[in-house]
C-alpha cells in the first residue's frame, strides 16, 4: 500500500508559523543521511539513531527549509521527519507555541497529550495531536484523519523536532517503532550538549 498522507504539510506549516518568532533567518541545510547495518547517520545534525529493519531514508519528505532528515516505515504507512529548529526556547516552551498555533495551522486540530521524556540525558517534550489533512485527488476533495507526535530534543541554540505522522487508525501500531528510534538518539558532535529545564 502506498503512503496516502503528506507529512511535509504538517511540519512545514509549523516552520512557517513559528520560525519568525525566533528572529532567525535560517539557511537551508544540506541533507546528508544514510543507513548502514541498522544505524542511521545524520551528518547535518551530528547524531545517529538505531532503526528497525525495513525503515529507510526518504529525502522526498524532508521539509524544504529546516529539514535535515526523513525516514519511512517498511509498510509506507508512517513517516518520520527531522528538523533542526533555530531557537533559544526550551522544548516545553516550544511545545506551547506549537499548541497555541495548532488550530490556525492544522484543520481540526485536537491536542491529545503532552508529556516529558528523557533522551540521552536531555529533557525533551512530547506533543501529540490529531488533525485533518485535506487534499484533492482527481479533482475531488479527500480528507484523512491523522495523528502527529513531536518529540522536541534540545540542542545548542536549536531544537531537534522529530515528528511521526500516521493515519489515525494506524498510529498506535506505528508509535512503538518511532519511540524506539527516538530513544536511540546518540550525539556525534565533538561536544555533546544537554539542557536541563530552567
Amino acid at each position: 500500500m502506498q503512503m496516502r498522507i503528506s507529512p511535509r504539510i504538517a511540519i512545514a506549516a509549523i516552520t512557517i508559523s513559528l520560525c519568525f518568532q525566533a528572529g532567525v533567518n535560517a539557511q537551508k541545510t544540506i541533507v546528508d543521511q544514510s543507513i548502514s547495518g541498522g544505524v542511521y547517520k545524520n551528518s547535518a545534525g551530528h547524531f545517529t539513531l538505531t532503526v528497525p529493519e525495513g525503515w529507510r531514508t526518504n529525502d522526498d519528505i524532508v521539509e524544504p527549509k529546516l529539514g535535515i532528515g526523513g525516514l519511512t516505515s517498511p509498510d509506507n504507512e508512517a513517516n518520520l521527519e527531522i528538523q533542526q529548529m533555530p531557537t533559544e526556547d526550551i522544548p516545553a516552551a516550544f511545545a506551547k507555541k506549537i499548541d497555541a498555533k495548532g488550530s490556525s495551522v492544522f484543520p481540526g486540530y485536537r491536542k491529545l497529550d503532552e508529556s516529558k521524556l528523557d533522551v540521552a540525558g536531555r529533557n525533551c517534550e512530547v506533543l501529540t495531536f490529531a488533525w485533518v489533512q485535506e487534499r484533492q485527488v482527481a479533482g475531488a476533495p479527500v480528507k484523512s484523519n491523522l495523528v502527529s507526535r513531536f518529540v522536541l530534543i534540545p540542542n545548542e541554540h536549536s531544537i531537534f523536532a522529530f515528528q511521526l505522522v500516521a493515519r489515525e487508525p494506524l498510529f498506535d501500531k506505528e508509535m512503538p517503532a518511532f519511540e524506539q528510534i527516538v530513544k536511540s538518539f546518540h550525539s556525534t558532535a565533538q561536544e555533546d550538549f544537554s539542557r536541563k529545564p530552567k
